[in-house]
This record gives structure tokens, sequence and C-alpha cells, in this order.
């Protein structure tokens, strides 16, 4: 426990670190500052690689400058190395004991885990946490897509939580990265890199569109594949290509059918149906469904999907 205390020690802010704090991103601090100062969990929810550690980190950087003792943050990055022998609850809350003894932390302590879903355990963990009558605590977590669902939320964390949707860059913030004023000509550089934060640092077409490739195989893959046993992986790129294709178009789940059958595709309504399901629960697209405006209701069948982020469909299309 001493030598992950010490790698803890290497990777918070008790001493005056400088915090890595990337592209600062206000809409989103003002939103967690407006639902701070409470027990309730807050979870930050987004697709792979929007930024959500980066606002975790900015965020810690605002308490600081807020006059919060750093020593009363503790910060954990389950994705590095250094933390790899904390494999569950137990483990984690060992460390958490260990930190509250060695720093001899009085009051309220920040807790900021990332990338939970690694710790086995960690809704019991957070749950207990949120509602400990002996020590305060205020958590804020993130993690990947496919264990972050509100469905599971709300199962694990039983009305404990608020989520905190984080998108890629906007329209403004990709303009203040880059230093320039909005205009015509930014605008048309936005609609065809997206906002993806990475992206501000590949300068070459074939280096955006290898990593956007990548990006999409690893939430497939991860968020998708291996969450829910899909077993036709062709099948589930060809869809999420399709919708890069159509995106603002109205779309009938048959006609998708159709369409793909006729180009050599076997599926069905059911399978091409889940598929759609799965890729937007895993934040790549978004549904917007049909409303009547007469009878001030959701229509069923058609509907429209959006791309999560643009360079899917600039790259991938």
């Amino acid at each position: 426990m001493k030598n992950m205390f010490e790698s803890l020690q290497k990777h918070n802010y008790w001493h005056g670190e400088k915090i890595r704090t990337g592209i600062l991103r206000p809409v989103y601090l003002a939103q967690l500052a407006g639902c701070s100062g409470n027990r309730l969990i807050k979870v930050l929810v987004g697709q792979r690689r929007a930024g959500k550690s980066y606002v975790l980190r900015q965020f810690i950087r605002q308490l600081i400058d807020n006059g919060i003792d750093p020593r009363n943050i503790f910060y954990l990055d389950k994705e590095n190395l250094d933390f790899e022998e904390i494999k569950d609850a137990g483990g984690l809350d060992r460390l958490v004991r260990h930190y509250r003894t060695e720093m001899r932390i009085k009051g309220k302590v920040y807790m900021f885990l990332d990338e939970i879903q690694e710790v086995a355990g960690w809704e019991k963990l957070a749950a207990s946490y949120a509602q400990d009558n002996q020590y305060e605590n205020e958590l804020y977590i993130t993690g990947s897509n496919s264990h972050m669902l509100s469905t599971e939320l709300g199962t694990y964390l039983s009305g404990r939580h608020i989520p905190a949707n984080i998108y890629p860059l906007s329209f403004m913030e990709f303009a203040a990265a880059h230093g320039v004023q909005p205009g015509k000509q930014e605008m048309l550089r936005y609609l065809k890199t997206g906002g993806l934060p990475e992206m501000l640092h590949l300068d070459t077409d074939e280096a955006q569109r290898h990593y956007v490739m990548a990006l999409r195989d690893s939430i497939l893959l991860n968020d998708i594949v291996k969450k829910f046993g899909v077993q036709n992986v062709a099948l589930l790129e060809r869809v999420f290509h399709f919708i890069c294709s159509n995106i603002g178009s109205l779309c009938s789940i048959n006609k998708m059918v159709n369409q793909l059958k006729s180009s050599g595709s076997k599926t069905n309504y059911e399978t091409l149906s889940t598929y759609l399901d799965h890729i937007e629960k895993s934040l790549l697209i978004h549904r917007c469904n049909r409303y009547d405006l007469r009878g001030r209701d959701i229509l069923s069948g058609a509907g429209k999907y959006y791309l999560n982020d643009l360079a899917f469909r600039e790259h991938l299309s």
C-alpha cells in the first residue's frame, strides 16, 4: 500500500504540481459547479475521446483556485498502469483510507475517479462513499460508455447520481482553440474536421482519417461488440457507415433493411433495430423522432439520425 500511495502522490496535485487542463470547457465547468456541494454522485458521460478526463482536471483546477485545499482532492485515473494493482472496490477503499491517514485529512474530500469501470464493484463503493456518515465525500466519476448507460446507472446508483453529458468541442470552443474569431471559413473547417479535441493536433487528412477509423473501431469493439456480444461485426460497421452517409435523412428501419439486403447483407428488422440501438447507446449517433404537431405525439417508424461528431462523416462515408 505504501508504493501505491507514492504513485497516488505522483498523480495528484497536493504540492502545487501543474495540472494538464487542455482546451478550456467553460460550459461544463459551470454545469459541474452548479450541481456541486451535495452528496449526489456526478457522472460524466460521453463518447470516447470527447474530453471527459480533461473536464475533470479543469474542475480540479477550479476548485483549487477557489480555495479548496489540494490535499482534500483525491484523483485517480484507473487507466494509468501505476494503479493496475487496484482490481476491486476493496483495494480502492484501502487506498482511500491510507490516504486519509497519511494526509491527516480533515473535512470534505472531493473524490475524482476516472475510468472507474475498471474497478470491480465500483458502483457499490461509489454509493457507499456518497452516503458515508463518518466522512464527508463528494464524488465525480467517468467511465466508458458501455458501463455508464443511464439505465444501468439507475440500477447501480439508485437515484444518487447526476449525469453530465460531455460532447466534442462546440463551434465556439473549436474557434477559441484555434485562436480565431468565429466566421464562415472557420465554420467550414469545423464541419469538415468535427470537434474531437485530438483532431486539433493532426494536420493532415491521412492522419485524421486514421485517427477517426481507430476511434470507430475502439467504440464499436469495446462499447458494443464486447458489451452486447454482437456476432456480425461487419454488419454492425456497415450499419454505422450507412448512418454516416445519410445523416439528417428520414430513415425507416424497413427501408434500411431492404437497402442492405439489395447490396448483399443478410439482416432483418430485429437485428438492424438492435444494432442501431447499440450504436446510439455508445453515443456515436443520436436519433430524432418524428413528431405529430396536430396530435402532439411522437410518431413511430421513420426518424432521423445525427452523428455525435462530423469527423465520422468526413472520413468514413
